[in-house]
């Protein structure tokens, strides 16, 4: 299933937001005054946090099963509010 969204991430970006990049990204950046390459650089960034978090993740699940995965979900959900 994250492979078929993954997927239409990708089509949706390549067919519809990359020909309209300009008003759909770069007009608004420049309006906020935003340097493009500061949100790149936030996005990539994310991007590899995520997918750190991800791997992680999935290494827990593998090692001690759902049980694991679910109490760290509920100890961090507890610390961040």
């Amino acid at each position: 299933m994250s492979l078929t969204g993954f997927v239409l991430l990708v089509l949706y970006q390549t067919f519809y937001t990359w020909p309209n990049r300009e008003r759909l990204i770069l007009e608004p950046l420049a309006k906020s005054g935003q340097d493009p390459y500061n949100v790149l650089f936030s996005h990539i960034l994310f991007g590899v946090c995520f997918t750190g978090h991800a791997m992680i993740q999935g290494r827990v699940l593998e090692k001690s099963g759902a049980m694991a995965v679910g109490v760290v979900n509920s100890l961090r959900a507890a610390a961040v509010s």
